[in-house]
């Protein structure tokens, strides 16, 4: 799904790929072991060829949207990450959401949680979806706090085995519902919040 649309945010602004979007840098960062520790690319070499199928095959799909993330000045922005919302069920009102800064110059600045409160709003607003999941590996202390000031509560969480013979994975979801998702600015942390973080 690749509708025609930019969303704004304090630094940049976010659409959805195009194949013409890819670059080295996005690339390179998606075979960056600091960048895909937590994504399940990181078992099989990416290329420019397999990251524009993937790219195409999100534009392709009714059921995907892959934003891309720019970053800086006009006319001097950058690609720096990504947001996917994947499995958009019209029947169950639902979706879910995960993101990839693959930039590192970027990372704890804020704007992933930027990034996905403009996404989950769009969703809200566009696909007049009722409820948007995010499954983070509870290693990932960024990701989770990212969600966690985008307005996401801590929802449960899931031990995945996502192959034969892997070893279980423990994943925190986190769930926006439209009912009382916040049109306000990102939220600032209390210890209530960040309590799950971390914690299995």
């Amino acid at each position: 799904m690749s509708p025609e649309v930019t969303l704004h945010h304090q630094n940049g602004y976010l659409r959805p790929m195009r194949e013409s979007d890819v670059t080295v840098d996005y690339v390179l960062g998606l075979n960056d072991p600091r960048v895909n520790q937590y994504l399940e690319v990181r078992h099989h070499l990416q290329t420019y060829d397999s990251v524009s199928s993937f790219v195409r095959m999100n534009k392709d799909s009714s059921d995907m949207i892959l934003w891309g993330v720019w970053y800086g000045e006009e006319a001097e922005e950058l690609l720096v990450g990504t947001v996917r919302l994947h499995g958009i069920d019209n029947a169950k009102s639902s979706c879910h959401i995960g993101i990839c800064l693959f930039e590192n110059t970027v990372c704890g600045k804020g704007l992933g949680s930027q990034a996905i409160k403009r996404v989950t709003e769009w969703a809200f607003n566009n696909l007049e979806l009722h409820n948007v999941r995010a499954g983070v590996n509870v290693a990932n202390v960024g990701s989770q706090r990212a969600f966690l000031r985008a307005g996401y509560n801590f929802s449960h969480n899931l031990e995945v085995r996502l192959s034969v013979g892997q070893k279980a994975t423990s994943i925190n979801i986190y769930l926006a519902a439209r009912k009382y998702y916040s049109k306000n600015s990102l939220v600032e942390f209390d210890r209530v919040k960040q309590s799950h973080v971390g914690n299995y």
